[in-house]
């Protein structure tokens, strides 16, 4: 039987969030997020892939990383092979993540959503809610490469 290898969604907190974004002047050459698939346990039959986060400046410099705990949302199951891809979340996406002036302080959601034009790389949706939960942000996040 062929081993079973499962990616699952995550939340970054809006506290880790908001310690970058916006830029401020603690960390005034925050660049990005990168998100990496992380095994959770290499021990079992099957792997259950989660993701870390690293905040990293302008100058490719990683500032902090952030070990994300697995979500409750529905798994895409990866093909026989795995391949690892980064993902970037960039300040153009955290800000159509966190809207000026809408007042959004919800966590980010991260699902895996499907594979990246047919390849074997996994690609994320990352999610915002707006005051009340009634207006819901999204931006996808592909991996890199092959995006």
């Amino acid at each position: 039987m062929a081993k079973k290898n499962s990616f699952y969604g995550a939340s970054l907190s809006f506290s880790i969030v908001s310690t970058y974004f916006p830029v401020n002047s603690n960390y005034p050459y925050f660049h990005h997020f990168v998100f990496q698939p992380m095994m959770g346990d290499g021990h079992k039959t099957n792997d259950d892939y989660t993701l870390i986060a690293y905040a990293v400046d302008s100058y490719g410099n990683v500032l902090n990383s952030y070990p994300l705990q697995a979500s409750n949302a529905i798994p895409v199951d990866a093909k026989q092979t795995v391949q690892y891809a980064n993902m970037n979340l960039g300040l153009d996406g955290l800000g159509t993540l966190y809207p000026t002036g809408a007042g959004v302080i919800s966590d980010i959601s991260l699902f895996p959503t499907d594979f990246y034009l047919g390849t074997n790389y996994v690609y994320y949706t990352a999610e915002t809610q707006g005051p009340g939960g009634f207006v819901i942000y999204t931006s996808q996040i592909n991996p890199s490469p092959p995006y």
